[in-house]
């Protein structure tokens, strides 16, 4: 534990820096033995600890459901044209997690893009989840407050979330990646923002799913491809149906989910981004030229911080 003020007040200097960063890993290595009531700045810093806690928990389980690091918990349950769906039951939620993982056959920027533009995931969802999204409060450059809708068949009301999603930079690390951290968001940290009720205003049957985790990471592998992992577990409240049945159903949904995914990114590699992405590129030219700058030395494979060639690298809006 940090007694000393002074060494505390050190850390949490360091740590606001990595904050605005988008570098919730370094965060987390600052501040984990940091008590917040001995800084000046208690409340952000339980906020941050918070926070970056669930970011490097989340780290961890990606690697496991991903298969980069061993774990016998995650079996795999679908793996079929490129995409490996496992599950592991979870002892203190009703139905499993799911962990997806493939390649991409798109640089990291384009799929950052893709997902970053959440207002635009219908475009390329299966028709039959009915699915809207859109962002409700754009935090920061690399963060977003989003709602999501899914229907369900009649006579089932559909189903709503809000989560709070945030791009983690963890490009310093041997296998280099941006993390995206998904969270639940606690209506204290967020007072101007109506996040307890179904944000849908033409439907007030819908009901609040619950995220228990969810999240990704986006490795490069060259200048051309990407690997990709998300995990989640989410309770939509459906107590008439029994836990087995819902897990089967939702590996089945996910792997048809991921690989519209995989079709939505690879098109736009070859064809370039359609006039709607290029829009919103053009409006949030703050938030992409950073991106770029950032992602810029890993577009390469063998491209590396301070050596290799990194030529590869280009501007989302000239894919």
């Amino acid at each position: 534990m940090v007694n000393s003020n002074l060494g505390a007040m050190s850390l949490v200097e360091q740590a606001k820096v990595e904050y605005e960063r988008e570098r919730m890993l370094e965060v987390h290595r600052l501040l984990e033995d940091v008590d917040p009531e001995t800084t000046c700045d208690p409340v952000w810093v339980e906020r941050a600890k918070r926070e970056a806690g669930d970011a490097a928990k989340l780290y961890a389980v990606l690697r496991e459901g991903g298969g980069v690091t061993s774990s016998e918990e995650w079996r795999l349950a679908v793996d079929s044209g490129g995409i490996a769906v496992r599950s592991r039951p979870e002892a203190t939620a009703r139905f499993a997690s799911v962990c997806v993982s493939l390649d991409l056959a798109a640089s990291l920027s384009l799929v950052m893009t893709v997902v970053n533009e959440v207002s635009l995931l219908p475009s390329w969802m299966p028709e039959f989840l009915g699915f809207e999204a859109r962002c409700i409060k754009q935090v920061s450059r690399f963060r977003q407050l989003v709602w999501i809708r899914v229907k369900l068949p009649f006579p089932f009301a559909p189903r709503d979330v809000v989560f709070d999603a945030m791009g983690v930079d963890v490009l310093d690390r041997p296998e280099p990646c941006i993390l995206i951290v998904v969270r639940t968001p606690d209506p204290k940290d967020w007072p101007d923002v109506e996040i307890d009720a179904p944000k849908d205003r033409r439907d007030g049957r819908a009901v609040r799913a619950r995220v228990l985790v969810a999240g990704a990471f986006v490795k490069p592998k060259s200048s051309t491809s990407s690997a990709f992992c998300n995990v989640v577990n989410i309770d939509p409240h459906l107590d008439f149906l029994p836990g087995w049945l819902f897990n089967w159903v939702n590996r089945r949904l996910v792997w048809y989910a991921f690989d519209a995914f995989r079709g939505k990114v690879a098109a736009v590699q070859e064809a370039g981004l359609s006039p709607e992405y290029q829009e919103f590129v053009a409006k949030k030219s703050n938030i992409y030229d950073e991106m770029h700058r950032r992602l810029r030395p890993w577009e390469g494979g063998a491209c590396v911080r301070g050596g290799g060639n990194c030529n590869g690298a280009r501007h989302p809006t000239t894919l």
